[in-house]
């Protein structure tokens, strides 16, 4: 296997071999989020463009999609990504408090998420991840928590505080799903 590392200082893609053997690196412009999907596609978020571009495993160019705004398919912070055992792509968006769904062709889903801390509002979402089991996890920076939503982007739960106690987190960033669970 490889990793894929978002190398944001030097604007680029960098894929090593598990001894640390650059295979290949690409240009990306400013790297902020990164994930692969199960086909092995590699999809980064530009957080200063706001788009989303797909390169296959060798680094070539797929396809972009978004664009600075406030519309569908629109980011003002473009931040996390991450992509559904169907391969839908969820991106987060930390300036509009929101999360939206992507086919993997780029094509709008749906959107969700408005400013605040209730039950599907979020403040300044940063890391996504979603589990084999279809759950999209969601870490907040503004509100110190992580909310579980469907895949439809219907809240579930959420959990955590301000602290740097068990249970509570300083500004979480990124997270992970783990065989099915968080």
């Amino acid at each position: 296997g490889h990793v894929a590392v978002s190398n944001l200082g030097a604007a680029n893609v960098q894929v090593f071999t598990l001894g640390g053997s650059l295979v290949d690196q690409w240009p990306t412009g400013h790297p902020y989020g990164l994930t692969v999907d199960a086909t092995d596609h590699i999809y980064v978020v530009n957080d200063q463009a706001n788009v989303v571009t797909k390169y296959d495993h060798d680094g070539n160019f797929v396809l972009q999609f978004g664009s600075t705004g406030t519309g569908s398919g629109q980011f003002l912070r473009a931040w996390g990504v991450s992509t559904a055992p169907g391969g839908d792509v969820f991106v987060t968006d930390s300036s509009s408090h929101s999360v939206q769904r992507f086919t993997s062709s780029g094509s709008f889903v749906a959107k969700w998420g408005s400013f605040g801390s209730g039950a599907g509002q979020l403040s300044s979402p940063a890391g996504i991840a979603v589990s084999a089991d279809g759950i999209v996890y969601v870490s907040e920076i503004g509100n110190q928590r992580i909310q579980a939503f469907t895949l439809e982007g219907f809240p579930l739960c959420n959990w955590g505080t301000f602290g740097t106690g068990n249970g509570q987190f300083h500004d979480p960033l990124n997270l992970t799903a783990i065989g099915g669970h968080i």
